[in-house]
């Protein structure tokens, strides 16, 4: 995921930088790269090559916000990942995520996947099926099926830890089903049914049912197994 924003974030910083700016050499220390990159060991330091970046002009407001909310969104501090949420949803507001456009799709997608992450390790069920939802809807829009399916499956295990189980149930089983497809077997693919099959499993185990969790285990061995055995077949489209 980190990858694919910073793709998405270094088209926009081109796209959105003054031509007035001329790069030096002392700029590439403070990019929103570099910025992601050095986050998951050091986060303030992070936080301060965003604020250069954007100071420097290699990264504009917009993804300057974006990449301070994925930074907030992963801390363990309350107060951080309520900065998260908050960054997102006025991102969310702004013509850049309006959805009009693929390319504003794919900054809404990436904006609500941290605000979905935040939600996730917040425990708020209500904000975390919400977007969950809202994911599902435009991955499926914008013809990412695969995407769609693995976000419907996360859906089904919030439904059976708020409660509906049988009904969260179903839709896992319904993801499942749909993602164990192997008439054109891909990487992305795969990972998503592994993805949608732990998730079951969790659920699973919360109801105490282990029985049925060895059987899914191993499927996803034999899963893996298959691909280790003849990876040429499988379609790197992730």
């Amino acid at each position: 995921f980190t990858i694919l924003f910073v793709i998405v974030a270094a088209a926009c910083s081109q796209h959105s930088r003054p031509e007035s700016h001329i790069f030096r050499g002392s700029d590439s220390l403070y990019t929103g790269q570099v910025a992601m990159l050095t986050y998951q060991k050091d986060p303030e330091r992070a936080l301060v090559i965003i604020d250069s970046a954007q100071v420097v002009g290699n990264v504009d407001a917009f993804t300057a916000d974006f990449l301070r909310a994925t930074v907030y969104g992963r801390s363990v501090d309350d107060p951080q990942k309520e900065k998260a949420i908050q960054l997102c949803l006025n991102l969310l507001e702004r013509p850049e995520a309006n959805a009009q456009t693929k390319e504003s799709a794919d900054v809404r997608l990436n904006i609500l996947g941290v605000l979905t992450g935040a939600y996730r390790i917040r425990r708020d069920y209500e904000n975390w099926i919400k977007c969950s939802i809202e994911i599902a809807e435009l991955n499926r829009k914008m013809g990412y099926e695969t995407e769609a399916l693995r976000t419907e499956a996360e859906i089904g295990s919030i439904l059976a830890f708020i409660g509906r189980e049988e009904e969260g149930i179903q839709k896992l089983d319904e993801a499942i089903e749909a993602l164990s497809d192997n008439t054109r077997p891909s990487v992305d693919r795969m990972d998503s049914w592994i993805v949608a099959v732990k998730r079951k499993i969790n659920v699973l185990e919360e109801r105490g049912e282990y029985q049925e969790m060895a059987p899914l285990a191993q499927a996803i061995l034999d899963n893996i197994e298959d691909y280790e055995s003849r990876p040429q077949a499988y379609a790197e489209d992730s």
